[in-house]
């Protein structure tokens, strides 16, 4: 699951995630793994429907955060996790970006 969704032009700003992927993940007690792809926006881009742009992909496959024993007043701070691993390495590859 991709919980922020959004492609853009330019690198896009990393959009707040929404809280299915978190709660599924808590509800099952299964971790979540990470994955940053720091050119989606290029290969799929927003407004182009199901057209795919032929391009080399990078997938960054972060460690799997353990969701075992959290519940759901954990989701806030489950989310803002995933989301710091993933704009942590966005980063990397546009240091101007968000």
């Amino acid at each position: 699951m991709f919980p922020e969704g959004g492609t853009e032009k330019e690198p896009p700003k990393l959009e707040p995630f929404k809280n299915g992927a978190s709660r599924v993940a808590i509800a099952k007690q299964i971790p979540i793994v990470p994955v940053t792809i720091p050119y989606n926006w290029i290969i799929l881009p927003k407004h182009c429907g199901l057209m795919v742009y032929r391009r080399t992909s990078i997938a960054i496959y972060h460690q799997p955060i353990v969701t075992e024993g959290l519940t759901l007043d954990d989701l806030g701070p489950l989310k803002e996790q995933v989301t710091e691993i993933i704009r942590s390495e966005l980063l990397k590859y546009h240091p101007n970006g968000n």
